[in-house]
């Protein structure tokens, strides 16, 4: 039962022969020299005795930095530190091994046992990540050394619950019409101390059927991005959610589809895989604010109501921080209008000015068909912040719509100078007092220039010739 093991431990011998045992020596841990008497017991005879001594080579390690302190973090948060073992001795070899007992929990160490050569190091890696609220002071952690007392390495970490929370209470986008688009502002504050990660997976998950809505939503950072230090918003490929930061991932699996709309369905998420992750990191420093715009676009007439995917990094949506903690509305209602362009933009190609008193208006038309099959729909489109300009003029700008027959709305553009112009005009419909939708015109004047192909012209060099006449 101790330092020294004999194997087999029972047996038999027989007549004139001999039989081998191995002795197998497990050294205590501290003791340079240690001995044991072992007996052996014989049927019908005298009891044998076996001394067994081992003397081991001095050991002598040391840690270059016994305190390792990982500071505050997180909750969830991986964070890497290292040490390095020395062995001190010019001689010898020093084995050691960690005492797995005294590590706590969330530490992970490596290598757990190695041997040192005589004047060189190990380097710990180490990493501490906990999803609880911890503080750890000065944890002992013990490496068994071979022949020596045990090195010891002291631990500090403390794990905090971050205050993060979003300031708007929900997003009610209101009714939008499918193919358009609401946008929303959402403010992000970091009260905490340490900075936060956060994860905002707007990605379509097949076993999750309230996630089809995540597809319709998009996100921006309204701050200035270069300015920033680190990128505040970041789109994560796939393949890096293998990183220890993340929880692994699994890929999605898209079902075949059978009537027409689901193949509408699923050439929308065959476009958003090859656009991107629609999986996002969200970076925030300690004490500081900071602003997104919310694009939600609606494919469906139907409502939507979900909670926001947004979650501190590690945890799922909606764990441990209730500020983040917000629903997502919206009512998806069918077009009464449908226009031509679709997204009510009229871009008009640069126009050169000759003259001030001549310029001939560029033309060009939106058309505006009623969706509904029997009843007419009156139009109004507000031109007030065009008319005293007298630069782009819309005829006309009021109206019947019956079903089914379109009405063309003539816009045209004439600058008065080398600028460019740019106007928008809201759309009314019946007697609604909110716009129904936007109509935008941009066009840009410019005066005739006449530039060189060149900056200077180099002539080549031309010798005079002198002739000599005889007389």
């Amino acid at each position: 039962t101790g330092c020294f093991t004999v194997e087999p431990q029972t047996g038999s011998v027989p007549p004139r022969w001999t039989s081998t045992v191995k002795v197998t020596y497990t050294p205590s841990g501290t003791k340079l020299t240690e001995d044991e008497e072992l007996i052996m017991k014989v049927t019908d005879g005298p009891y044998r005795t076996l001394n067994c001594k081992a003397i081991l080579s001095e050991v002598k390690c040391e840690f270059n930095n016994p305190n390792v302190d990982f500071g505050t973090m997180c909750v969830n948060e991986r964070r890497p530190m290292n040490t390095t073992l020395m062995n001190k001795l010019n001689k010898n070899f020093a084995v050691f091994s960690v005492d797995l007992s005294t590590l706590p929990e969330g530490l992970e160490i490596s290598p757990l046992r190695d041997r040192i050569p005589p004047d060189e190091g190990v380097k710990f890696e180490m990493y501490y990540c906990n999803s609880k609220s911890v503080k750890l002071e000065n944890k002992e952690i013990k490496v068994n050394l071979r022949g020596s007392q045990p090195a010891i390495m002291m631990i500090s970490a403390e794990t905090i619950v971050p205050k993060v929370n979003i300031k708007e209470e929900d997003f009610n986008f209101g009714e939008v019409t499918f193919g358009n688009t609401e946008t929303l502002t959402m403010t992000l504050v970091n009260d905490s101390m340490i900075d936060v990660m956060l994860t905002l997976d707007l990605r379509e998950n097949e076993h999750d059927p309230e996630s089809e809505a995540f597809s319709k939503l998009e996100i921006r950072y309204m701050g200035d991005a270069e300015g920033e230090e680190d990128q505040v918003l970041e789109e994560k490929d796939l393949d890096d959610m293998a990183k220890p930061e993340f929880k692994a991932i699994k890929d999605m699996n898209q079902d075949e589809f059978g009537d027409e709309s689901e193949v509408e369905e699923q050439g929308e998420k065959e476009q958003q895989h090859s656009d991107g992750s629609r999986f996002f990191i969200i970076k925030l420093k300690k004490k500081k604010s900071y602003e997104f715009e919310l694009r939600f676009s609606p494919k469906l007439q139907k409502p939507y109501r979900f909670l926001l995917p947004i979650a501190l990094a590690g945890f799922e949506r909606g764990d441990k921080m209730e500020g983040l903690r917000r629903m997502v509305t919206c009512q998806g209602i069918t077009t009464k209008l449908i226009m031509e362009p679709m997204n009510g933009e009229v871009i008009f190609e640069k126009k050169i000015i000759t003259s001030m008193d001549a310029v001939i208006p560029q033309h060009a038309s939106i058309t505006f068909t009623n969706s509904h099959t029997t009843k007419p729909l009156h139009f109004r489109i507000d031109n007030s912040s065009i008319e005293k300009k007298d630069i782009f003029t819309v005829i006309p700008t009021h109206g019947t719509i019956d079903p089914q027959v379109p009405v063309t709305i003539k816009v045209s553009f004439k600058p008065t100078g080398n600028e460019k112009y740019e106007d928008e005009l809201p759309l009314y419909l019946e007697d609604e007092s909110k716009a129904y939708t936007t109509i935008r015109l941009r066009g840009e004047g410019a005066y005739p220039k006449l530039l060189f192909d060149r900056r200077e012209v180099i002539m080549p060099d031309r010798k005079s010739t002198r002739l000599n006449s005889s007389h």
